[in-house]
């Protein structure tokens, strides 16, 4: 399929911050359930959320929630920005973890916060590393987990909208690659690492 076509498949989401919200949030969970079956009904299966907190974060939800009765919807999670959603709020990062959690891949830059949620889920992903960081280190943090067959690893240089979502499709229709990732990741984490430096430099004082 080309550009085009592609288009026809997909559906991201994207809106207001709940603070701008102008109705309560039952409501605009009704409003957008509504547009999403919808958009499922019109053939749209595969759904993108930019994660933000407010309307991204509750479409998630919808899809996911949606995705228990029809297991053709698929959720990409698109992180902006490492630590994105560490620290709100009002429930918005549990919400958040629980979307990413959830999710059926994610699509991200390749900070070091973000090669430890990744690991720590088992989630696979497409990492874009970028170039303009010191020693480039997300790129060498994305080869790592690639080596090891965790995730997929496009280079900014030569990374098209296109291509990222044709690689995507390829991860989203192949359930068991995307389980082996998952493991992959799994054996990577290090979900004692704050501890163990800390009995580390404890010991170093002794």
């Amino acid at each position: 399929m080309n550009e085009t076509e592609l288009r026809k498949h997909r559906c991201c989401f994207t809106g207001h911050r709940p603070e701008k919200l102008k109705i309560p949030e039952d409501r605009l969970v009704l409003l957008l359930e509504e547009e999403i079956r919808k958009a499922i009904t019109g053939g749209f299966t595969t759904y993108i959320t930019g994660m933000a907190k407010g309307t991204d974060l509750i479409a998630g939800e919808i899809v996911l929630r949606l995705r228990e009765q029809d297991d053709r919807l698929k959720l990409i999670c698109a992180l902006p920005h490492p630590g994105f959603g560490l620290h709100w709020g009002g429930g918005w990062t549990e919400r958040f973890q629980k979307v990413l959690a959830a999710a059926d891949l994610v699509i991200c830059r390749a900070g070091a916060s973000t090669i430890g949620e990744l690991t720590a889920l088992g989630k696979p992903a497409i990492l874009v590393p970028s170039p303009f960081v010191a020693a480039n280190h997300q790129y060498k943090n994305a080869k790592v987990l690639y080596d090891r067959g965790g995730v997929e690893l496009v280079e900014e240089k030569g990374c098209t909208g296109e291509g990222l979502y044709r690689k995507a499709l390829e991860l989203l229709a192949d359930g068991s690659r995307r389980a082996a990732m998952g493991r992959a990741l799994k054996e990577l984490a290090a979900p004692r690492a704050a501890r163990d430096i800390y009995e580390n430099l404890i010991g170093l004082m002794k």
